[in-house]
């Protein structure tokens, strides 16, 4: 840690990177000429940031990416750059100066989680209540179903639902 979000100089110009508007790399971004020196600059290997950007653009200029699929699902093409092609979600990075900033793990959201019931409870792959185990918030499937509208949307069915699940666990009389 930390992973590197790395681009180019035209993605800078065009969209906003970690809440600094589109212009230019915040002035928190590590920032260099070149590839091996931004490698340099962020500590990590110049020939395997070389590599992966070499693979990257290749990729990128065929519009697929084998690696990760970025672009294939209806939600990347909605959430990227529709004037783009032929990817909305991928383009060569070429143009100095090359920037990056660092991503550290955090949850802020997910679109998954334990299946419960209306009682909270955690259910087992039958559908049957897992005794004593119960679940609300972000460890449990979302209301929204496989989608994440955004931050705090969550957090009024994660109260109810720790409401909810708090009242039976107290009535089944085991810790949840």
């Amino acid at each position: 840690m930390p992973a590197w979000l790395v681009f180019d100089q035209a993605f800078a110009q065009r969209y906003p990177i970690a809440g600094s508007g589109p212009g230019a790399a915040p002035d928190w971004a590590r920032t260099a000429d070149t590839v091996d020196e931004l490698a340099a600059a962020c500590g990590i290997d110049a020939t395997g940031l070389r590599s992966t950007i070499e693979r990257f653009n290749r990729d990128a200029a065929t519009g697929q990416d084998p690696q990760f699929g970025r672009g294939e699902s209806p939600e990347d093409r909605f959430l990227g750059d529709a004037g783009h092609t032929p990817n909305p979600c991928l383009a060569p990075l070429a143009a100095p100066p090359f920037s990056a900033v660092p991503l550290h793990p955090g949850v802020l959201g997910t679109s998954g989680g334990l299946r419960t019931n209306a009682e909270g409870q955690v259910l087992d792959w039958t559908a049957a209540p897992i005794p004593g185990l119960y679940a609300a918030g972000n460890v449990s499937a979302s209301v929204f179903r496989n989608t994440y509208p955004g931050g705090g949307a969550t957090i009024g069915s994660a109260i109810t639902r720790a409401f909810t699940a708090g009242a039976a666990a107290a009535v089944d009389g085991r810790p949840g």
